[in-house]
């Protein structure tokens, strides 16, 4: 695990500003790596993720902001997960436009409701059939497109039963056409009467 704000971690030396193109790929090495970013608000002009060789590259946002201003491109065996599960971990990942290749994946993992991880593209989308946008263990998501969305991919939430009056998933579209699968789900505590 690594610091996505550590200057040291970059080549060259320093950390990536918002003229500048973030590359996470395998050039770093066929591994799993998981760049973590706390705390702080991020503003880049492009990001592009992937690992041709084995392992995974995770990017991990907890309580940040992270803008990208022109284009991010998640590939192969790349991964953007927005919070920690843990309260206060609500992140916002903000692009332009969003392209999903591969087996790319996009995960919110903020154990919140009331402040859920927020998921924003102003511009074009686009998933593979093996990309997947979900949530871990019930967290809330909002997912916000600012124009038409065609999901090739899959998106699917199993939410949290929660609360009566919890808004546990907002999914904002101009329109939405799915080639894919979309699945939402409530998962039901033991003992509990829950509707849907």
């Amino acid at each position: 695990s690594a610091t996505f704000t550590n200057a040291a971690n970059w080549n060259p030396n320093g950390l990536p500003t918002i003229n500048d193109d973030v590359y996470i790929t395998n050039y770093i090495g066929a591994t799993s790596v998981t760049l973590t970013n706390r705390g702080t608000s991020l503003t880049n002009a492009n990001l592009t993720m992937f690992n041709t060789a084995a392992g995974v590259y995770t990017l991990l946002l907890s309580n940040s902001t992270y803008q990208v201003a022109n284009t991010t491109v998640l590939g192969t065996n790349s991964l953007v997960v927005l919070g920690a599960n843990l309260s206060g971990s609500a992140s916002t990942f903000s692009n332009n436009n969003l392209y999903l290749a591969g087996n790319a994946g996009l995960a919110f993992n903020a154990n919140s409701v009331t402040a859920p991880s927020r998921l924003i593209v102003a511009g074009t989308f686009t998933n593979s059939s093996n990309s997947v946008i979900t949530n871990y263990a019930g967290n809330a998501a909002v997912l916000q497109f600012a124009g038409t969305v065609t999901n090739n991919g899959l998106i699917g939430f199993l939410m949290s039963s929660g609360s009566a009056g919890d808004t546990a998933l907002v999914v904002q579209a101009e329109t939405l056409y799915n080639r894919g699968t979309v699945s939402v789900g409530v998962t039901v505590g033991t003992g509990s009467a829950r509707a849907y």
